[in-house]
């Protein structure tokens, strides 16, 4: 019969029982190990001939030269899947490609680390991470960064050369890491090599006192805006250098006097998702009725305006002549229309003002890390706000902090930036607890309040209002008395509602979040704080961050310092990287899932329907990937994954893909399937 049939991976490998007790005969014994001998030589002789089929076999120390971090690993962590690990390297190779804009990288970075940070693949989440701070100062493609470099350096501050060198060495180097050694795509060997020996010439002029000057400029980095003008203005700080004001800070730094500006250091960036919020935009992109010049075909219709192009437009009054139509303006061809933007409608969008109202635990259980911890949220979140600006340069945000336990017990406002200079300074002991229970339901009414107070203070409607709640107590809120008070505020006022447990996980928060749009909230959010997570950010930001050897550098020679081989190296750099990203060009082609499709179809099909091994479960979850998770919503990169997982799958799953079961094979048909399915356009 040519239905597949059942087996699992003991039966073929242990098609023989292992032994019986010592009661059993000798002649028993005798029969069941021939039967074994000859067993084994036919699976040794069948294993021979697949090898020979397959080709020249590749050993453990082989294949291990083939792969990179995150890729074609032997090894395995438990409850691993090796097919979405490839996936996800494969998206992180294609955000880190250097042919890609600044905008385009960041953009896919940022999204593929959200996804990362949930899943169990540390050193890629690494990758991803770090290189979404390196690309947000890219410069542009290798070639235009060497070639303006070259045209530069013989004017510029050395510093400023060395930093380019630095960072282009950077993108390269993690853009590096996700590729396969004797991959389809060249690593960037040669090209790397000139810009390290250029790096090291230049290395060679840095001054002695560089590391710590390099402490002092990245903490100053770190730092939101309004901390970095109270450091400068306290130290007399106009620029980190050989002076005595950046000795002094790196000082206090080494002997922890600090400490408060290196928490909100550390937190600052944890603060973006109460910054990036959805308030209804100041413009809106709209289509205008003028072409597009740049794209000379698409979906919209817009007057003919050249007769060459009469055979293609679309005639309106179909019963008139094509001349007819044209003179008349009712003949139409398909073109781009352009994009631009408009304001949104309606207030003087420049200075519509943004309002946030926190409201932070004071209850006796808020003490120790957890206080530390949202005090230094509270402050880092004061800093980010107070820097918003509108285009005009005014000062657009303002913030309400409402200390609460059972009742409000402390009001601070910071509506100006004096205000937000003096509550940063201090803000471990303007943010100290006292004690009593926790109100949740009475802190929220005295938000609808204030956000009420501010829209009248307006005269219209806010860009966007924010309530912001730090706890780590639970209580259950009244989501009936909510949308009442919340009616008392313009529903064009767009209200989010921030809910950050302190300590651990909090199900009444959560829940709330997920229920908040019964209470009038535009949107709702719930982020948690665990023991353990606390620990690792307070312990950051205590311990001093001493950059890297090639980071920490400082030089005060002049551009004709620098060796006359630098000048040769550049040219030579510039000639690698154009001959790299032609490379990287050629080798965008990829097979589309119907080829695929086809090519499967054409292979032998399998005679086994089911083997017990993960195989088909790892093509389960990431097939669930296609479906769910928004980063796969690119055709391209759908198609792109797919293609390579195909091209690697033997070196991926160590099973070669003539091998797989029936049921296997259905999988991969379904993942074909679900590319075009879900793919986005």
């Amino acid at each position: 019969s040519d239905e597949p049939m059942d087996v699992t991976e003991e039966q073929e490998l242990k098609p023989g029982k292992e032994g019986d007790s010592k009661k059993d005969s000798h002649k028993k014994k005798l029969k069941e190990n021939s039967e074994k001998s000859i067993k084994a030589d036919k699976k040794a002789e069948k294993k021979e001939q697949d090898n020979k089929a397959a080709g020249p076999a590749m050993d453990q120390s082989d294949l291990e030269d083939l792969l990179k971090i995150g890729s074609l690993s032997l090894k395995n962590e438990k409850n691993s899947n090796p097919l979405l690990a490839r996936a996800m390297r494969i998206l992180l190779k294609d955000a880190l490609n250097p042919l890609h804009t600044k905008t385009n990288n960041l953009e896919k970075l940022h999204r593929l680390t959200a996804v990362l940070r949930t899943m169990q693949f540390p050193e890629l989440f690494a990758i991803a991470n770090g290189a979404t701070r390196i690309f947000e100062k890219k410069g542009g493609s290798p070639t235009d960064i060497i070639d303006r470099l070259t045209a530069d350096i013989s004017k510029e501050d050395v510093n400023d050369s060395y930093r380019k060198v630095q960072g282009l060495i950077a993108e390269l180097e993690a853009f590096d890491k996700t590729l396969d050694e004797n991959g389809r795509l060249r690593r960037p060997t040669e090209l790397l090599k000139a810009l390290r020996e250029i790096r090291r010439l230049l290395f060679k002029l840095e001054a002695a006192n560089a590391q710590e000057i390099a402490v002092v400029k990245k903490f100053l980095e770190q730092l939101p805006a309004i901390s970095r003008s109270i450091i400068r203005e306290t130290y007399g700080l106009t620029e980190a250098g050989s002076n005595a004001p950046t000795a002094a800070v790196a000082k206090d730094l080494k002997a922890g006097k600090l400490q408060g500006f290196s928490l909100i250091a550390t937190l600052s960036p944890l603060t973006d998702f109460i910054l990036d919020g959805e308030p209804t935009p100041e413009y809106i992109e709209t289509k205008t009725w003028i072409e597009n010049t740049r794209v000379p075909r698409g979906q919209d219709l817009l007057p003919t305006r050249n007769l060459l192009e009469a055979h293609k437009a679309l005639r309106m009054q179909t019963h008139k002549s094509i001349a007819d139509n044209f003179r008349e303006g009712t003949l139409f061809s398909p073109k781009r229309r352009r994009i631009q933007k408009i304001p949104a409608g309606y207030g003087k969008h420049d200075d519509i003002d943004r309002v946030t109202i926190t409201g932070y635990d004071t209850s006796g259980s808020m003490e120790g890390e957890p206080a530390e911890l949202q005090a230094g949220l509270l402050g880092a979140f004061t800093d980010r706000a107070l820097s918003d600006r509108s285009p005009s340069g005014r000062q657009r945000h303002k913030v309400m902090h409402m200390g609460f336990d059972s009742v409000i017990n402390k009001i601070t406002k910071v509506l100006t930036l004096t205000k937000a200079k003096e509550l940063i300074t201090n803000f471990k002991s303007i943010f100290a607890n006292t004690s009593g229970g926790t109100d949740i339901q009475n802190f929220i009414l005295q938000a609808f309040a204030a956000i009420a107070d501010a829209q009248k203070a307006a005269g219209e409607p806010l860009k966007k209002a924010s309530i912001v709640l730090l706890t780590d107590g639970q209580a259950t809120v009244d989501l009936e008395v909510l949308r009442k008070a919340r009616a008392a505020i313009d529903r064009r006022t767009p209200i989010e509602l921030m809910l950050i447990s302190i300590n651990g996980t909090n199900p009444d928060l959560m829940q709330f979040a997920l229920e908040s749009g019964k209470a009038g909230f535009s949107k709702g959010h719930y982020r948690e704080f665990t023991p353990e997570h606390i620990t690792e950010l307070l312990e950051e930001a205590k311990t001093l961050k001493i950059p890297k050897k090639e980071e920490a550098f400082f030089t005060e020679s002049k551009p004709e310092d620098i060796p006359q081989e630098v000048h040769s190296l550049l040219l030579e750099a510039s000639r690698l990287s154009r001959q790299y990203l032609a490379h990287l060009t050629s080798e965008r082609s990829i097979k589309s899932p119907d080829v695929w499709k086809d090519e499967l179809e054409s292979r032998r099909q399998p005679s086994i329907k089911e083997i017990k091994r993960p195989l088909e479960s790892w093509m389960s979850v990431l097939r669930g990937s296609l479906y769910n998770s928004e980063i796969f919503r690119d055709r391209k990169l759908t198609y792109l994954v797919i293609d390579d997982l195909l091209r690697n799958f033997g070196p991926i799953t160590q099973i070669p893909l003539d091998d797989v079961s029936y049921n296997e094979l259905e999988q991969i048909r379904h993942m074909l399937r679900a590319a075009d399915i879900f793919g986005g356009g």
